[in-house]
């Protein structure tokens, strides 16, 4: 049998990153992006040349991985759908969130499966958080408190993070990159609703974008949530605490430590899981794979990200922070 051959858009370092898990799990992988450099990048690690137009990649492929800039997302899902591939989203979904409903709602009409590639749901700490609260160990959560704080220069060092996606003040910034923290809360604790939402430009970098935030959600169930992302602080920390009156759990999502204590401040569980920097990002690739071939649904499909993108665009805009006009984007050097 024939392998598989699934198209990335996008190849710069989370596109590539994704053609090579492919690879990895047996697919036959086309590649495009406009951009010279990251198509003979390609080209030298694949042994193949890019394919010369995105027309060529939705033709020739059985699904799609969308690892553009965040700003073309909305237009590579439109294209997926009418095309009738199976698409993977980076995330986020999009960056306006009523169009991004008319697009999920598209998608489930005309039976084509989306998925958005919120990996940290696949890492190993974040499943023994889920599967803790599951089993009730600290009862039902009152409160929870999401942390990713970083320094954005160390992010892809060799590269100017000034002209870097998450610089764009429409269509980047913390809110929109660190948006995994917001799924995380969605995830771990239920639908929520926004509360309040403040950010700032702190002036200790030099883009145009947000580079700190903090926001507050009410879940159905009762929890306040209190999420905090920046751009500003080193050493990074990612980090989750959840607490009600029978106990409070601590996790590092880096380095993998859970840690649970009981009413009287006792240890009831110290635990570390293993972490594999690509393991939650080949494991989503393949849960994408098995539901994209009829194998159940995708552990994060578009209606869940959707909630999620809901939230950081009502964030935003109680922030202040502008919003994105779609009509203003243009498909030129479109590499992640």
């Amino acid at each position: 049998m024939s392998p598989r051959r699934i198209g990335v858009l996008g190849l710069g370092s989370i596109g590539m990153r994704h053609a090579r898990n492919l690879a990895r799990l047996g697919c036959d992988v086309l590649g495009h992006d406009p951009s010279v450099d990251a198509s003979r990048a390609f080209e030298s690690e694949f042994g193949r040349a890019a394919t010369a137009s995105r027309e060529q990649v939705f033709a020739e492929s059985s699904a799609v991985v969308v690892a553009t800039p965040n700003r073309f997302h909305l237009d590579d899902i439109r294209d997926a759908i009418v095309a009738g591939k199976p698409a993977l989203v980076e995330k986020p979904l999009g960056h306006d969130a009523e169009l991004a409903a008319h697009l999920v709602r598209l998608a489930a009409a005309r039976g084509v499966m989306l998925a958005v590639s919120h990996n940290l749901r696949f890492r190993p700490v974040v499943r023994q958080v889920r599967k803790l609260l599951d089993e009730g160990v600290i009862g039902k959560p009152a409160w929870a408190r999401f942390c990713c704080a970083s320094w954005l220069p160390d992010w892809r060092p060799g590269r100017d993070y000034r002209t870097n996606y998450a610089a764009d003040p429409e269509t980047g910034g913390v809110i929109f990159d660190s948006i995994h923290e917001l799924d995380l809360a969605v995830h771990l604790l239920g639908s929520a609703a926004l509360r309040s939402a403040a950010a700032q430009r702190t002036g200790l970098l030099d883009i145009a974008s947000e580079d700190l935030a903090d926001i507050v959600l009410d879940h159905e169930s009762g929890c306040q949530t209190a999420v905090h992302l920046d751009y500003v602080t080193r050493p990074r920390r990612r980090v989750l605490e959840i607490g009600d009156p029978g106990g409070a759990l601590f996790a590092d999502l880096r380095t993998g430590n859970v840690k649970v204590t009981g009413i009287d401040g006792t240890v009831r569980a110290d635990e570390t899981q293993p972490f594999d920097p690509n393991g939650e990002y080949l494991a989503a690739m393949q849960d994408f794979l098995d539901a994209s071939n009829g194998a159940g649904k995708p552990e994060c499909p578009a209606a869940d990200a959707l909630e999620t993108l809901r939230l950081a665009c009502a964030a935003r805009g109680m922030a202040g922070l502008p919003q994105s006009n779609s009509s203003k984007a243009s498909r030129q050097g479109v590499s992640h």
